[in-house]
């Protein structure tokens, strides 16, 4: 068996111009949606949410939550009926306005969302999103375009809709105001943005690429580099150099720069 990954994880990310070092992470049965943000990988599970620290999972809660997004604009999660919770205090409370399909807490001053009637990006300001503690309701900025997943990082959004295209928004502001989205080359099943506004996107057959050539100036980027592995990539996240890799057989890999 030690082998066998070995073999996995020495043909992980071979890259001309960098590599990824991948090792095998701390499995944990049924591991479901998953986030890397503020240098933590929360996920969720059929029967709780978890928070993986070093070499440990542990029991972040005990609610049913389907999906979860950690960032600057704190920790939140969606549950099978859609609706919104925040991390307070050690709990997830209910953050009533709107229900949401998927959300994401990764933007340096915004928390973003999927509106679960019809799909249309959401935005409210993270100083908002930080401030909120359970009580009242969120009112958000409703945006155009319809997506079914989006990730953010630094100043700009990611996401990818229902026939797999891509589109990226960028100068958002504190006040959510920005341009509209703008579609970019590629067909992906799932986006990824990290804090440090690396862009990383599952393709349908499983393959991981990189975005390419993003600076200031083109936010949008050049060009996709693709990573190809010989395990089933299911799904992925990325945070602080660490991209997280999960195999539809359950393997869970840790790979860094």
């Amino acid at each position: 068996m030690k082998t066998a990954i070995a073999l996995l994880l020495l043909s992980c990310f071979l890259a001309a111009s960098h590599a990824f070092r991948c090792e095998e992470a701390p499995r944990y049965h049924g591991l479901g949606q998953f986030d890397a943000g503020q240098g933590i990988l929360v996920a969720t599970n059929r029967y709780r949410t978890l928070m993986l620290t070093g070499t440990r999972w542990s029991v972040l809660s005990y609610q049913r939550l389907r999906h979860i997004s950690v960032g600057r604009s704190g920790l939140w999660a969606t549950d099978s009926r859609n609706k919104l919770f925040k991390m307070v205090g050690g709990n997830f409370l209910e953050a009533t306005g709107l229900k949401l399909k998927v959300v994401a807490a990764g933007g340096d001053d915004f928390l973003m969302g999927v509106r679960a009637s019809d799909n249309r990006t959401v935005c409210i300001r993270s100083s908002t999103a930080l401030h909120y503690r359970g009580v009242g309701s969120v009112s958000w900025v409703l945006k155009t375009h319809v997506m079914k997943e989006i990730s953010c990082g630094q100043n700009r959004c990611w996401a990818v809709d229902s026939s797999n295209r891509v589109y990226v928004m960028w100068n958002i502001n504190s006040g959510c105001g920005s341009s509209s989205w703008v579609q970019v080359s590629g067909s992906f099943k799932s986006i990824k943005v990290g804090q440090d506004g690396s862009v990383f996107g599952l393709m349908p057959n499983g393959v991981i690429c990189e975005r390419v050539g993003i600076t200031s100036s083109n936010p949008r980027g050049s060009s996709w580099r693709d990573f190809r592995m010989r395990i089933a990539v299911d799904r992925l996240a990325y945070d602080l150099g660490r991209l997280w890799i999960a195999s539809k057989s359950g393997l869970l890999l840790e790979c860094r720069r």
